[in-house]
């Protein structure tokens, strides 16, 4: 309810602002003429050159200089990034006007193409293939629609949420104007808070314009495909009541196969060519590293080329195989066209419901293929990954890059035939199932009848599994005798059903524990994640006995195989103690914290979270890496907020010979005190940095703070201004060949 009132607020406040021409600049069009959208494009242009002379007013150099008293350098900040989104959210409106304006030429030709169609020319029957490819373009235009409909709901979703935005934002901006209105209050800074209000109320605005004229531009782009889907139903519809499958067409399909066939029989010769040579490449490499190298290089360069040659091989041996499983596929295309026909025409029921068994014999078999060659896929995509990144690090010249080159080559090569593998097994396997569905043969027996047998044989089939003996164990009596006893799959089922239960229960509980503790300040978020992931693995374990002993499963079950489990745990989670171990030791130690900014093997980035096996890495460009807890320990990790979150930063200048060093020296120490980013304490130095063929160089090290409201680059760009200015002002010259500004960075509290 809250919610529908601030929506109707908003609405309310938008009417009386363009009643009294405040800000009728923003309304959204209310008419969908073409003089009314012309009217409103040529009002949005004024508006984006009002707001683009407004961002470079205040990005100028000196704009802090300017500033009322009273008004921080960062409120600017926020001011120009407000503006900064306001000339975007415009241009993205204007862009949107054009898109929607040939948005509604197609749709209002698509509806009239739609209204003309009374029929075919050509006179039935009308061709089976005709109506596969109706269906096929129907099915892409549903999975089409619902994209739009998709992309409709997203967007409504964000209008929803920037017109709850713009109610606080009305509100903040009616109290500015009300500061500025009452008396003794019209002061500079007063004013430009109040100026600051307006174009915040003035960005939300255009924002919420932006998301309505990108919603009606899906609306139209839906309606434009809900048109064309609606002629291809009528289309489908008449071409379905006098279909015909002949003899033509089947031959017609049968020869395109055998042309297929042909074409993969001559693939599989050039492949199984290709795949000899590959064989005596890798031969030749396998003798080749077998010979007495002459040093550890050679022999790495030896092995990759090696296992180059290996990894081509097996993708041509892998090629040439499933080449001859996709010829035989082609070879029961002619047979499933065949089935099609005689469960179009007029057959008996035995023939019928034997081609329709053959046909999902052929689906099943097809879609099974295609499952394991989408795996085989991934897992190519998986190695291409890998390898990248193993090539990444090797620099460029270095000859280890040919053999892995090659190796890509190959991966790619059998991506590529897998991609094609993927595609035909799936539009195979499509068409055979569409062609089950439409064409399945009913019993005579009732609905209820079916679905009791079914039910029937889904429980016996259920307790035949139930039943199945995992162990069998001895049990001794209270008098003393052997009896025989098994464990069952049940008993296991109902096992680890009881301590998923027990255990999502105690770990609801232990995360409540921790809100509590946390949120009475007794420990951290990270301390607190860390003794709740401890104590849940003592739960896990305790509770795990208990089931047993429950459930009356002897735990000398387990002894069969408890040392191959024991070593094989204590291989496979040595790297994730050792990182969980990391993880304790960088809580404790403090040295890394939430919210730092690091550098650690080259990723850089601010904390964001420590757990218990690796920490969130969230970079400048908002990308979060998940780093190992070991590698703040066994890496050089530099802190760029271990003690202090102040950087120095260096910007270079080069003049023309004959500017007096002592004028240019103090011109640029007058620019950086006068900037209010530049911290005073340490001040900012000036050097005489060199000597060059036609300039002087000059070099300004000034430091700045390290958090969320300063950036580098622009406090970079202004200095840069501000130094142009001064120059042009004392008559200070620039070279004549190409200016160069450097920035580099001094980090410090490494460890």
């Amino acid at each position: 309810m809250r919610f529908q009132f601030s929506r109707w607020l908003f609405v309310f406040l938008i009417g009386f602002a363009l009643a009294s021409g405040l800000e009728a600049q923003f309304a959204a069009p209310s008419s969908t003429t073409a003089e009314t959208a012309d009217a409103g494009a040529e009002a949005l242009k004024k508006e984006l050159t009002d707001a683009r002379n407004s961002l470079a007013r205040f990005s100028e150099a000196g704009a802090v200089s300017r500033l009322p008293e009273g008004i921080e350098s960062a409120q600017l900040v926020e001011r120009v990034q407000d503006l900064d989104q306001l000339v975007r959210a415009l241009g993205r409106h204007l862009s949107l006007l054009d898109l929607k304006r040939d948005a509604d030429r197609n749709l209002t030709a698509a509806r009239a193409t739609e209204e003309a169609w009374t029929g075919f020319k050509e006179d039935p029957p009308y061709s089976m293939l005709w109506a596969d490819d109706l269906t096929k373009r129907l099915a892409l235009l549903s999975e089409k629609r619902a994209s739009f409909q998709s992309s409709i709901a997203l967007f409504e979703r964000t209008l929803d949420g920037v017109e709850t935005e713009a109610t606080g934002v009305i509100a903040a901006k009616e109290a500015a104007e009300a500061v500025v209105a009452s008396a003794g209050a019209q002061t500079a800074a007063a004013k430009w808070l109040a100026e600051a209000a307006a174009g915040k109320h003035r960005l939300v605005i255009a924002r919420a314009n932006s998301l309505r004229e990108n919603i009606a531009l899906l609306q139209v782009q839906l309606a434009i495909v809900t048109s064309e889907r609606n002629l291809l139903e009528n289309e489908l519809r008449v071409v379905r009541r006098n279909v015909d499958f002949s003899e033509e067409d089947l031959q017609k399909l049968v020869k395109s196969a055998a042309e297929r066939q042909a074409a993969i029989r001559k693939e599989i010769a050039e492949t199984t060519r290709k795949l000899r040579e590959a064989q005596t490449v890798r031969n030749a490499a396998k003798a080749d590293l077998d010979r007495q190298p002459a040093s550890e290089a050679e022999v790495e360069i030896r092995r990759l080329q090696l296992s180059a040659a290996e990894t081509r091989a097996e993708v041509l041996q892998f090629i040439a195989e499933n080449l001859g499983a996709l010829e035989g596929i082609e070879s029961y295309v002619a047979t499933a066209y065949q089935n099609r026909r005689t469960l179009a025409g007029v057959a008996s029921k035995a023939a019928r419901e034997a081609a329709l068994q053959s046909l999902a014999s052929l689906r099943d078999r097809v879609a099974a293929w295609e499952v394991v060659s989408t795996n085989e896929l991934a897992a190519v995509n998986a190695d291409l990954t890998q390898q990248g990144v193993v090539a990444a690090e090797i620099p460029v010249g270095d000859p280890r890059n040919v053999p892995l080159a090659e190796m890509r080559a190959a991966l790619w090569a059998k991506q590529s035939f897998l991609q094609r593998v993927v595609q035909t097994t799936g539009d195979l396997r499509k068409s055979t199932s569409r062609w089950v569905d439409e064409n399945n043969v009913a019993t005579e027996r009732t609905l209820a009848t079916r679905i009791r047998d079914y039910l029937t044989t889904v429980r016996v089939n259920l307790r035949s599994v139930w039943d199945i003996n995992i162990s069998k164990y001895e049990e001794t009596t209270p008098t003393g005798g052997k009896i025989q006893r098994s464990v069952k799959l049940g008993t296991i089922i109902k096992a680890l059903l009881f301590f998923a239960i027990a255990y999502y229960i105690l770990a609801s509980i232990s995360r409540r524990m921790q809100h509590v503790v946390v949120r009475r300040n007794h420990i951290g978020e990270a301390q607190a994640n860390t003794l709740r992931t401890w104590l849940m693995i003592v739960v896990a374990f305790c509770l795990a006995i208990a089931t047993l002993n429950f459930l009356s499963i002897p735990l000398t079950l387990f002894a069969f195989f408890g040392g191959a489990l024991a070593i094989g745990l204590g291989f496979g989670t040595q790297t994730l103690i050792k990182n969980f171990i990391s993880g304790i030791i960088v809580l404790f130690e403090r040295k890394i914290r939430v919210g730092d900014i690091v550098d650690v093997g080259g990723i850089a980035g601010s904390i964001t979270e420590i757990n218990t096996r690796s920490s969130v890495l969230r970079g400048a460009d908002g990308k979060e890496t998940l780093v190992p807890n070991s590698q703040f320990l066994e890496n050089q990790v530099t802190n760029l907020t271990l003690s202090n979150r102040r950087v120095r930063r260096t910007l270079k200048v080069r003049v023309a010979l004959g500017s007096a060093p002592q004028e240019v020296v103090t011109i640029l120490k007058e620019c950086a005190e006068r900037h209010g980013l530049v911290l005073k304490n340490p001040a900012p130095i000036m050097t005489f940095d060199d000597f060059a063929d036609n300039s002087h160089v000059f070099a300004i090290y000034y430091w700045t703070e390290f958090d969320s409201q300063t950036d580098s680059d622009v406090v970079a760009s202004d200095l840069r201004f501000m130094i142009e200015k001064s120059f042009a002002e004392t008559g200070i010259m620039f070279p004549s060949s190409q200016q160069e500004f450097v920035i580099t960075d001094h980090r410090t509290n490494e460890r």
